[in-house]
């Protein structure tokens, strides 16, 4: 009895500190300016990066604990593919892609980005 009790309060105190993270707004440093002046394209960019959490089930996200570079890997992919093409400072036309895949203790995510890097 006193196992089961040990074992449920354990259980209770993991789901009550697990890790989360709040919404993120994926932005270049530059604004949009009034007066919408046209922008210089300077080619197709593409960025990708991933995140994984250990000790993960499927399906059970109350059971996620350990995330390992998770919650950033959007900023993390807009920041590759901005760097990828020379000059650029944000992106227009973007397209994002997400996978993910279990392994035996945890998952992996990753996302790519792709667009029109501009000036």
């Amino acid at each position: 009895m006193i196992k089961i009790f040990k074992f449920l309060t354990a259980f209770v105190i993991m789901l009550t500190f697990a890790c989360r993270s709040g919404p993120i707004i994926v932005q270049s440093n530059t604004s949009v300016s009034a007066d919408f002046a046209p922008q210089e394209v300077l080619g197709k960019a593409s960025g990708s990066a991933c995140g994984s959490k250990i000790v993960s089930m499927p399906g059970a996200m109350a059971l996620d604990f350990i995330p390992i570079l998770f919650s950033s890997r959007l900023e993390r992919a807009m920041e590759d593919a901005i760097m990828s093409v020379p000059g650029a400072t944000r992106l227009v036309n973007v397209t994002i892609d997400e996978s993910w895949f279990y392994w035996l203790l945890g998952m992996t995510r990753c996302v790519s980005i792709s667009g029109d890097a501009v000036k």
